[in-house]
């Protein structure tokens, strides 16, 4: 079953479809995942780190659905099938909407047993009135479907996008005076590119990495910071979708205009998040008639 952001899914009422509990993901919630302005699919979340998640993929009664999905009765979105073999890694940058929980903590630590260990399952298996050349086609197409969401990454260092990596700098021994020398740049203009509030262009990082002898790769900055984990909060999802939506751009393009805006304003006004969403509200602005 194909799905929509605007739309629900047969079955499913409107309102319930476009409500999202905000809260951070926990194991055992129902999520939606979007990217790009589409629906990419439903989760429940099995596990929970600081810039993803582990899910189990999730289908509807009108998917084909067969062993060794479990039924899942009772969900926020009522019936569903929910697939613990096919556990995967999702980035928090694809949560969209969360729909409240569907199984239990004690329930996920049983399925999972059951799963590692081979034994039966504390809910019962779904039900296939599909032959073995159609499961096997319905099983390809969900793994390929499931292998690029967990392949959907952000942000990817690229030049004239992502800030230098200080601790490569600070590890090559060069301090603001070495590059503002290097670039032949102003000293408050170096101070910016060191603190990752302004980033390199391209002819620059050639300038970099030939005096410093590292790759483009190891000086654009790879680890999160507090201000990119803040940009993987599921609730600027709809900011970044109406962004996308009025500049007919991409989710990523928007993510990176955002992000531009946030690196604007100086560390010592307010928190991460507060500093999100004063960025959020100006490139919304800057769009209003």
């Amino acid at each position: 079953m194909s799905l929509s952001l605007d739309d629900a899914p047969h079955g499913i009422a409107l309102d319930l479809w476009l409500r999202s509990a905000s809260a951070e993901p926990q194991i055992g919630d129902l999520w939606l995942l979007s990217w790009d302005t589409r629906a990419l699919g439903l989760v429940v979340v099995s596990g929970v780190a600081p810039t993803f998640i582990l899910g189990w993929p999730v289908t509807l009664p009108g998917d084909r659905t067969f062993p060794p999905a479990i039924r899942v009765q009772g969900s926020p979105l009522g019936e569903i099938a929910v697939w613990p073999s096919r556990e995967t890694g999702v980035g928090n940058h694809l949560l969209h909407r969360r729909f409240g929980t569907a199984l239990s903590d004690r329930t996920m630590h049983l399925l999972a047993d059951a799963f590692e260990h081979g034994t039966e399952p504390v809910l019962p298996f779904a039900t296939s009135d599909i032959g073995l050349e159609e499961r096997e086609a319905a099983s390809d197409k969900m793994v390929d479907s499931w292998e690029a969401i967990n392949l959907n990454v952000w942000p990817t260092p690229r030049p004239g996008i992502t800030p230098l990596d200080a601790d490569v700098l600070r590890a090559t021994g060069t301090r603001v005076g070495d590059l503002a020398e290097i670039l032949s740049t102003s000293v408050p203009a170096a101070v910016s590119l060191y603190n990752g509030e302004s980033v390199p262009t391209p002819s620059e990082l050639e300038i970099l990495v030939a005096a410093l002898g590292v790759t483009t790769e190891q000086l654009l900055r790879s680890q999160p910071d507090a201000e990119t984990v803040a940009m993987l909060a599921p609730d600027i999802k709809d900011d970044l979708v109406e962004i996308s939506r009025r500049r007919a751009i991409g989710e990523e393009a928007a993510r990176d205009l955002v992000r531009s805006q946030f690196a604007l304003a100086a560390r010592s006004d307010g928190d991460a998040r507060s500093r999100l969403d004063d960025a959020i509200q100006r490139v919304l602005g800057e769009m209003e008639p």
